[in-house]
């Protein structure tokens, strides 16, 4: 996520599914856990895509 509001946010469409999800800063101790779909609603504006997929036989 970005502080700058004109940054166009895409969430993939598997991470509303995800529960807890570890968002990590590029620093050691600087990221966060928190619930995905309060990670999606603190963008709005946020777009969603399916960005990756997983192997059709691999399990989810």
């Amino acid at each position: 996520m970005s502080a700058d509001r004109t940054a166009t946010v895409v969430f993939d469409e598997a991470v509303g599914g995800l529960g807890l999800a570890h968002r990590g800063s590029g620093r050691p101790g600087g990221g966060i856990v928190i619930e995905a779909a309060e990670l999606t609603a603190a963008v709005p504006a946020a777009a969603t895509a399916r960005i990756a997929g997983l192997p059709e036989d691999e399990p989810a």
